[in-house]
């Protein structure tokens, strides 16, 4: 689990992203390295994204001290997309903690 502070998130992409419209991402929460069953779906819309559409800076509001960020396509209404229409790999996640 990578350490952060969830009022300023930051993620890099290799390619340009969509950053005209919001995101929807799952949070599914872990303690020590097991799911415990709960998760939710947030939907991003006030981020900040970098000139070229590979950063994106947001917060998120949860109580998980360890916590899964899922980027999949299915379950979501607004997934992440690059530019030009191309979902991330099913299954993409981040692992972070508090």
């Amino acid at each position: 689990f990578v350490k952060t502070d969830v009022s300023a998130i930051q993620l890099h992409f290799s390619e340009e992203m969509n950053t005209q419209s919001p995101f929807e991402i799952q949070i599914v929460e872990y303690r020590n390295w097991t799911q415990t069953g709960r998760d939710t779906f947030l939907k991003i819309t006030d981020c900040i994204w970098s000139n070229n559409g590979k950063t994106v800076h947001f917060k998120i509001d949860t109580d998980y001290t360890e916590f899964l960020l899922l980027f999949n396509w299915w379950g979501n209404h607004t997934p992440l997309v690059s530019k030009n229409g191309i979902f991330l790999r099913p299954q993409s996640y981040v692992l972070l903690s508090q």
